[in-house]
């Protein structure tokens, strides 16, 4: 998958051609969730940032067997138009139906925080660039429709990156003399409601863009233990998939493929807003052969986790996580900012890319 099948595409490309709204037709497969994660996730007020684009009248999404009864009392069946929405020659099919909204809309005004922090580098050949480290801290407050526990804690999504973030600061805050470019550690807020933070940030930089080497992030961090192997999202993008392979064969792991690229998920946290602007990114993630005897125990808890957890209010702390899953990755992110700042050549996207650098005059 790329950006185009996103859902925040549909969005924006129905608000550039002028539609009143839009309605989407959740896909589980497709989107790797379940309705009722959907549910959850945007059953709640939605937020945007006031000095983007203006907004659709309505947004909303529709389930599988809702859009099947809409496409039946239009005489149209809903296999057939999939199937010849995979074809180039495709054209937008009238439904011949109207359809009446109502809807009684509020707005308020809330401040967004994104917080970041600059360790400076402080060896003698420091190079004036910087190498920034997100993850995003926020989730989504609470369900007041539950029974007993209604907050959304977030633990693994996305405590345990922010922990990750806190932890790699806090070791080159006492080691400024082992770096050569800055390290720019932000904590973005907003990931949850389009990547409103990450998307403000990489948009209102604090420094220059053309100083910045690459964004490294960390989402939904491994909490069930060492793995194998390790793989890094969107690293195909640029000439970060080499640096990260380095990096992890220097740690004795091995480097495979991005796994389940089909579900996009280079284009579902924030290292997206800064390809986006130009500056190639990385989210890190575990593998699926785990450490010890067990080779598919980490893949059973992550499997675990997204069908039981994920965007619900059990997403909480465990007994049995085993936080050295954790450690591997910023021990990975370590090595990749190792290599990083001995290149002297910036890190470029891909021919073959949708994004690329700008170039600077």
């Amino acid at each position: 998958m790329t950006y185009y099948g996103r859902w925040p595409y549909k969005y924006e490309k129905a608000t550039e051609l002028g539609a009143a709204g839009v309605l989407i037709i959740h896909d589980t497969k497709g989107a790797a969730y379940g309705w009722d994660v959907l549910r959850a996730s945007w059953g709640n007020e939605s937020f945007f940032d006031p000095d983007r684009d203006r907004r659709l009248l309505f947004e909303g999404w529709t389930s599988g067997e809702t859009a099947d009864r809409v496409l039946a009392a239009a005489k149209l069946d809903r296999k057939a138009l999939r199937e010849k929405a995979e074809t180039p020659d495709f054209a937008p099919v009238p439904l011949g139906l109207k359809a009446t909204v109502r809807q009684h809309r509020e707005f308020r005004t809330v401040d967004g925080v994104n917080v970041a922090g600059i360790v400076r580098a402080k060896h003698p050949a420091a190079s004036g660039r910087t190498i920034v480290l997100s993850a995003h801290y926020d989730h989504f407050g609470k369900d007041e429709t539950l029974q007993g526990d209604q907050i959304y804690n977030g633990a693994v999504d996305n405590c345990s990156a922010s922990a990750a973030l806190l932890a790699t600061a806090g070791f080159y805050a006492q080691r400024p003399d082992r770096l050569k470019d800055d390290l720019c550690f932000v904590a973005v807020t907003a990931e949850e409601q389009l990547i409103l933070g990450s998307s403000y940030f990489a948009r209102h930089l604090p420094f220059k863009k053309d100083t910045v080497v690459a964004d490294i992030n960390f989402e939904m961090t491994n909490v069930w233990g060492e793995t194998e192997d390790v793989f890094a999202i969107g690293a195909r993008h640029s000439d970060l998939d080499a640096v990260c392979r380095e990096a992890a064969e220097k740690m004795g792991l091995r480097y495979t493929p991005e796994r389940n690229g089909e579900l996009g998920f280079f284009y579902r946290s924030d290292q997206i807003s800064f390809a986006r602007a130009g500056i190639p990114g990385v989210w890190l993630s575990q593998g699926i052969v785990a450490k010890g005897p067990d080779k598919g125990l980490v893949q059973r808890q992550f499997e675990d986790y997204r069908r039981t957890k994920y965007h619900k209010v059990g997403d909480e702390v465990q007994p049995d996580w085993d936080l050295r899953g954790a450690v591997q990755i910023v021990d990975w992110a370590r090595g990749i900012i190792a290599i990083l700042q001995e290149r002297k050549d910036l890190p470029q996207f891909v021919p073959t890319s949708s994004f690329k650098r700008e170039s600077v005059k």
